[in-house]
């Protein structure tokens, strides 16, 4: 018996030695290798690479695996789901879908609990071959972001993967018009690189009208950097996974990070309102006529339109049951802020701190997977988005037709996102005020004064980059082709900010610089703008004993990324990185909000604004670090997100010793040889 069993294993092991495939199954560094070829050149071409297809385990198959697989439930799920019929191909995905979106999440699933990274391979290339490709997409980058084996590898900027969702239809048809000639702009990129070029214009440049002054912004409203963040933004934390699921969301950051996200978005936004001398966003009431329109020029890949939205028009009949609902959660939902206390999903009432609270306050109103009573608050924020967004309504749960609202990647380009939170940052500070102003106290920081902060000048212009949008090998002439966007982009000069602090001791200190306006769209000064500033730059250093001074450069700032390698770096490293010859690349972080965007454009002329520091004895007893892919190293606080400001302010609590509120001027050129002139 023994001599048989012997017989057979030498057998096994001879047919193994035969077949590469075999040989290959526990080669995880291969499948690292291969599964970064997955993510930088199958995501943008839509082909598998012969070094994929030549890899590929021709016997590999999902009933093979349904009694192995680590998380047998969730394959059985998806195989289930997948026999009976999902999104076929070329259709849209949309995460605001319900029914969309459980199909994605069951190929996430799957790839999340692969054993180990060569069944993720094998399961992705799989999966890329038999379901739809943006639910592929979708659930592939996902679970790079959630594999612990996988989540420190560089990746691609979303717009280079769905260009269609960044760019309008006029410049891709140029992008495509490309492939027939060589009409536009050809740049010597070195030895058998050939650059090509296209002009990328903004909406407004074809669709301008006098009704709709927010169109003037579409520079800012369509940055394809600040369109990527908000893309990834939504893939660190998605709303339909716990945080306690797979261990990577931050249950007692979740909710505040998404209050105070949000926040600041609508704050940059404000300035950039003012700075155009446009008035504040008016409040949307879902009775009456919509004030701000948009006119999307994207399509899908499919073909078809983005769906607009008329200014001034009525919420459209067919969404009329959805407005019932919304109020109704909109209603529940200020009670909440008002009174802090929730009717949990069995009937319970529970009070709500101001710590813990607004994280819970926050889930309520994402209506994400930690929501306390999603029956009975539902989501303001999702439906908000299916109303504002006017989409159709389908009867066909896979012929649908999203609004760019419905993508994250796409419903910043749209001027009612900053209406729909709006609203919501208006919960969040309803919520604040129930607590009141800080006392002097929990302001105060003895022992630590600044004597004194400013800025070098501040100077925003405007500048033509190409962004990178693919690249392919053309084998006509053995020539490696980019294809860039040349787009006119709103950057600013590198500015420094100098404080000078006094402290009695030797201690560690956190640093919160904010921006915030000066005066309204009519040059009157404002009152309680606290509420407006948002959040520049935040760090912990240490201080000496006597007087320090801090010189913080805008490029340091860990709320913002300056621009990295480019897309096109990595993507050129994708044979040597499969054939060994390169390490995989790192790169933990995407993308996060553009440093060249966190000033405002200012004027011509100069238009003041304030920037309020605050200094203060950093509490290690109370340090807790939030992990994340868009800071740099993570950050770590001892006060709430956006502290001081996230309650409300009084004007004379400026002047305490460890605060300094001053006036600068934004200065905007036209003319970049001014660019040079200092203070």
């Amino acid at each position: 018996m023994i001599r048989q069993v012997a017989i057979l294993a030498v057998a096994a092991f001879c047919l193994a030695a035969s077949d590469p495939v075999l040989l290959r199954a526990h080669d995880n560094d291969l499948a690292l290798r291969l599964t970064y070829d997955l993510v930088w050149r199958t995501q943008r071409t839509g082909k598998l690479s012969k070094e994929v297809q030549d890899n590929v385990d021709p016997n590999f198959s999902i009933p093979n695996h349904l009694l192995t697989w680590p998380d047998k439930e969730a394959l059985a799920d998806f195989w289930a789901r997948y026999q009976y019929g999902m999104l076929p191909p070329g259709a849209i995905f949309s995460i605001y879908y319900p029914d969309q979106l459980e199909e994605a999440v069951s190929i996430f699933k799957v790839m999340h609990t692969a054993a180990n990274p060569w069944l993720f391979f094998q399961f992705s290339v799989w999966a890329f071959k038999n379901v739809n490709r943006e639910y592929w997409t979708y659930a592939f980058n996902m679970a790079i972001m959630y594999r612990d084996d996988f989540k420190s590898m560089a990746m691609p900027n979303p717009h280079t993967i769905f260009p269609n969702y960044f760019f309008n239809t006029d410049v891709l048809h140029q992008l495509h018009t490309f492939r027939m000639d060589y009409q536009y702009e050809a740049i010597d990129g070195g030895e058998n690189v050939h650059e090509v070029v296209v002009p990328g214009n903004y909406t407004n440049w074809y669709i301008t009208r006098s009704t709709n002054p927010e169109s003037n912004l579409t520079y800012y409203l369509e940055d394809p950097d600040l369109n990527d963040f908000y893309t990834y933004l939504h893939v660190e934390s998605p709303f339909w996974m716990s945080s306690t699921m797979y261990n990577q969301l931050s249950h007692e950051f979740r909710g505040s990070v998404y209050f105070w996200v949000h926040h600041m978005l609508i704050n940059r936004y404000r300035m950039e309102l003012l700075s155009h001398r446009i008035p504040m966003m008016e409040t949307i009431d879902w009775e009456q006529p919509i004030a701000v329109g948009y006119y999307p020029q994207m399509t899908y890949s499919n073909g078809l339109h983005f769906p607009h939205r008329d200014e001034w028009t009525k919420v459209p009949m067919y969404k009329y049951h959805h407005v019932e609902h919304l109020e109704k959660y909109e209603s529940r939902v200020m009670e909440v802020a008002e009174s802090g206390i929730v009717v949990e999903r069995d009937g319970n009432l529970k009070h709500l701190n101001d710590a813990e609270g607004l994280n819970t306050f926050a889930n309520l109103v994402q209506g994400n997977n930690d929501s306390l009573n999603s029956f009975f608050y539902g989501s303001v924020d999702h439906l908000s988005r299916h109303v504002l967004g006017f989409s159709l309504e389908s009867e066909n749960r896979y012929q649908i037709l999203p609004s760019s609202l419905e993508h994250a990647s796409t419903s910043m380009r749209d001027p009612g996102f900053y209406r729909i939170y709006d609203k919501i940052d208006d919960y969040y500070r309803r919520f604040m005020a129930r607590f009141g102003p800080y006392t002097k106290n929990e302001l105060a920081s003895p022992g630590i004064t600044v004597t004194e902060a400013s800025v070098s000048k501040l100077v925003t212009y405007f500048e033509y980059t190409n962004v990178f949008v693919t690249g392919v090998n053309r084998t006509a002439d053995n020539k490696w082709v980019s294809f860039y966007v040349r787009q006119r982009r709103l950057n600013h000069h590198p500015f420094d900010i100098n404080i000078k602090v006094h402290t009695d001791e030797a201690t560690k200190a956190s640093i919160r610089i904010f921006l915030g306006p000066k005066y309204d769209q009519y040059g009157r000064n404002m009152t309680g703008t606290a509420k407006y500033f948002y959040q520049l730059d935040y760090y912990v250093t240490d201080l000496k004993s006597g007087d320090n001074e801090i010189i913080r450069k805008s490029t340091e700032f860990t709320l913002s990324v300056v621009d990295h390698k480019n897309d096109e770096h990595f993507y050129k490293t994708v044979n040597k990185v499969v054939q060994g010859v390169d390490p995989v690349p790192k790169n933990p972080i995407p993308t996060g909000f553009p440093n060249r965007l966190v000033l405002p454009r200012g004027r011509p002329e100069g238009m003041k604004f304030q920037i309020f520091v605050d200094v203060r004895k950093f509490d290690e007893t109370k340090a807790k670090t939030l992990k994340s892919r868009f800071f740099t190293k993570g950050i770590t606080i001892d006060k709430p997100f956006g502290f001081p400001l996230d309650r409300p302010m009084k004007a004379y609590t400026f002047s305490l010793p460890n605060m300094y509120l001053f006036t600068t001027e934004i200065h905007h050129y036209e003319d970049e040889s001014k660019l040079n002139l200092t203070a």
